[in-house]
């Protein structure tokens, strides 16, 4: 509506049932605006609830994950310590093994000094038969 019209529409008093007809216009427009608005705010309320729903899944999800983390820290803990053991265990055993080696050398050894007596013995024995029967 431009200038000029206006002014002739206020110029002419409207009629009563037209004011009545517009106040109830702008009062059902209120209504309207006044539902969206709470509309809205419930809206508004429940995303604020679900954000807030939201950062307690995350912050147990975070606490879980820290829990984790730290039974994976004892699991490594427990597996260096079982690890070393393994390992003193590993020393001791190849001590073990070098001690028995070194036995069984020295056994082998001394089995060998008996037979190369015997062996001699018998040499001797025959070598001097020998020679007495060759003169």
């Amino acid at each position: 509506m431009d200038f000029a019209h206006s002014e002739i529409m206020m110029n002419f008093p409207a009629s009563n049932g037209c004011n009545e007809a517009h106040t109830k216009t702008k009062k059902r427009t209120l209504k309207q605006k006044e539902r969206t608005l709470k509309q809205k705010e419930a809206h508004t309320k429940t995303k604020k609830r679900t954000l807030k729903q939201k950062d307690h899944t995350t912050k147990t999800k975070i606490s879980h994950t820290k829990t984790k983390i730290s039974h994976t820290k004892t699991k490594i803990s427990h597996t260096k310590t079982k690890e070393r053991t393994l390992k003193q265990k590993h020393a001791l055993f190849l001590i073990k093994i070098c001690c028995l080696q070194k036995l069984a050398l020295r056994k082998l050894w001394s089995f060998t000094r008996l037979l190369q007596t015997i062996f001699l013995a018998f040499l001797h024995s025959w070598i001097t038969r020998e020679q007495t029967s060759f003169f």
